[in-house]
């Protein structure tokens, strides 16, 4: 990215107090990591790459055409195509409008689950970043069968940019490499004390609907967690021991999805729905994450 143009007199406020650049579905995003506050509004931009290429010969974008470019680290602004290369080497020059750093929710929210089967996994990835989920850890088990390899993590990473630009959330969602299931708190751990932990069971209590339901678990009141973290295992289920191990090491609350059993992909989205819905009903600043 190259800013080629002055702040023209019409500067567009710098704000974190609102969340209304990007959410029209009909609107083009382009992901753009160089985005920065520190971009005047009224500047003008010039980008290249796969990113002017997909929006010139894919989405054939017109001048004047209005744009969102997020940079997936909360910054997000608004613009207008300028000018379009006409030669081979697609480059757009865009001017940007407003310009602001969008407040996560203050409670993350961390799904470690297996990795299911195939293109189950790639629809996992995609659907568990839309719903607006921090952190996924694909989870390796006892009985997991799947060890994706890391040409597999980085298309996944990729993924999560393309379900940014679809969504039009703020934050990229970040996935982990494959971690053995005792490492995986010992990660969420080493980051955040305070983290509430769930792993799904069928024989568990109910999965918590509300912020007040999980302030009830015992010696962990929600108001102070600053991570959500739910553990889903293989489709044979998590071991006695892995399933003592988080209880009694751990604090881990086991909690029910339902009485039918669930293929892991269907497991982790309604988990990530349901609290995703609990978190947005707790956040103090109704923002998306």
């Amino acid at each position: 990215m190259l800013v080629v143009g002055l702040p023209s007199n019409r500067r567009g406020p710098k704000t974190t107090a609102s969340w209304s650049i990007s959410t029209k579905m009909s609107i083009h995003r382009i992901f753009l990591p160089d985005l920065s506050l520190s971009i005047e509004a009224g500047s003008i931009i010039r980008i290249g790459g796969d990113e002017a290429r997909h929006a010139a010969r894919v989405k054939r974008l017109k001048v004047g055409e209005s744009v969102a470019i997020h940079n997936g680290a909360g910054v997000v602004a608004d613009g207008a195509v300028e000018d379009i290369s006409p030669s081979s080497r697609a480059e757009l020059a865009i001017q940007i409008g407003r310009i602001q750093e969008v407040p996560r929710f203050k409670t993350r929210l961390v799904l470690a689950t297996a990795v299911p089967k195939g293109p189950h996994a790639d629809l996992l990835v995609e659907q568990l970043s839309q719903l607006g989920v921090t952190i996924w850890i694909p989870l390796l088990t006892e009985r997991s069968i799947v060890n994706p390899r890391l040409g597999k993590i980085e298309k996944w990473r990729r993924a999560c940019i393309e379900s940014l630009k679809q969504c039009g959330r703020a934050y990229l969602m970040e996935v982990k490499e494959p971690t053995p299931f005792e490492k995986a708190f010992l990660s969420i751990f080493a980051n955040d004390d305070e983290t509430m932990l769930l792993v799904a069971d069928q024989n568990g209590g109910a999965f918590p609907s509300s912020p007040a339901h999980l302030d009830q678990i015992e010696n962990a009141p929600f108001q102070r967690a600053s991570s959500l973290a739910v553990f889903i295992g293989p489709e044979g289920g998590l071991t006695d021991e892995e399933m003592n191990l988080a209880r009694n090491e751990y604090n881990a609350r086991a909690v029910s999805l339902g009485r039918h059993t669930l293929r892991i992909e269907t497991a982790a989205v309604a988990a990530a729905a349901i609290a995703g819905g609990v978190l947005q009903a707790q956040s103090v600043a109704d923002q998306p994450y």
